[in-house]
């Protein structure tokens, strides 16, 4: 299986997941005219792909799919809660054209596939939002970007994967100093909500959810939805390079296999780009 986080972030979402002959996108929330020049780079046309996999109602996660299903013919499939808290929300993005989107399949093509509930997002406002598994064979590819908590479910959906993508959306002492500051009280209850366990996952609580249940068969993972490149400054609560320091020092200092750590990539006040791919 391969897999290339797309885009991640508040400004889009998709990844990339295929087998020899399935392709995937799980997420589809980038324009569509940078999920077609990205897959052009991996030398994919968007008409061969399977399907999308949407993991909530979270316009950053779905807003392409219309794009993608209008022209391209693409099959959309999500969570029936999710479908019905999308449609009722009356986005203007392009989901209004997608005229066929069903329940998840166990299997596309040759790549069986579960889903797994996380918590994210106000009451019904995200739908019922899940993480994904793919696997192919004895290939397995863990995908969960927004979650509050890492829940038992979610930590045994997580173990024996070999390439998982999870967020670590923000830098602890950071989102402390901005609720003791007052110059960032409008934001206050947007930064409540990231830390709380219906928000989104700290490096420090990614780091902890990875160690927990490393083995040596996990070689690869893609910390995603980390938030850095706002076109205001005010609003990033992260960076990479502090992403990879805490979770490797999380991850050395359990004594637990070391996996190759990628770096993904949000559009923003300075262009985004997709990820490196890997494959096992």
């Amino acid at each position: 299986m391969l897999v290339c986080v797309l885009g991640s972030g508040s400004s889009g979402n998709a990844t990339y997941v295929a087998s020899e002959t399935t392709r995937l996108l799980v997420d589809c929330g980038l324009p569509a005219r940078d999920i077609i020049d990205r897959l052009a780079e991996l030398d994919v046309g968007p008409a061969t792909l399977n399907a999308i996999l949407i993991t909530h109602a979270h316009t950053d996660h779905y807003k392409s799919s219309g794009t993608m299903q209008a022209r391209f013919g693409v099959k959309v499939f999500t969570e029936p809660l999710t479908l019905a808290t999308i449609r009722a929300a009356g986005s203007p993005c392009s989901f209004g054209r997608v005229t066929s989107c069903k329940g998840v399949p166990r299997k596309i093509g040759d790549i069986e596939v579960d889903t797994f509930p996380v918590p994210h997002g106000a009451p019904g406002a995200a739908g019922q939002p899940v993480g994904y598994v793919l696997k192919h064979g004895r290939e397995k590819v863990t995908v969960t970007t927004d979650l509050g908590r890492v829940s038992e479910g979610t930590a045994r959906a997580l173990k024996g994967s070999d390439i998982i993508v999870i967020e670590a959306n923000y830098h602890e002492p950071i989102l402390r100093k901005k609720l003791k500051d007052t110059r960032y009280r409008m934001f206050w209850p947007y930064l409540k909500w990231v830390d709380s366990n219906m928000g989104h996952l700290s490096n420090t609580q990614c780091g902890t959810a990875l160690a927990d249940i490393m083995t040596e068969r996990t070689g690869h993972v893609f910390p995603a939805h980390i938030s850095e490149n706002h076109e205001d400054p005010d609003q990033d609560n992260n960076r990479y390079d502090l992403a990879y320091s805490e979770i490797r020092a999380i991850l050395k200092d359990r004594d637990v296999p070391m996996p190759k750590i990628h770096r993904t990539y949000r559009n923003g006040k300075i262009e985004g780009r997709m990820s490196e791919a890997v494959s096992v």
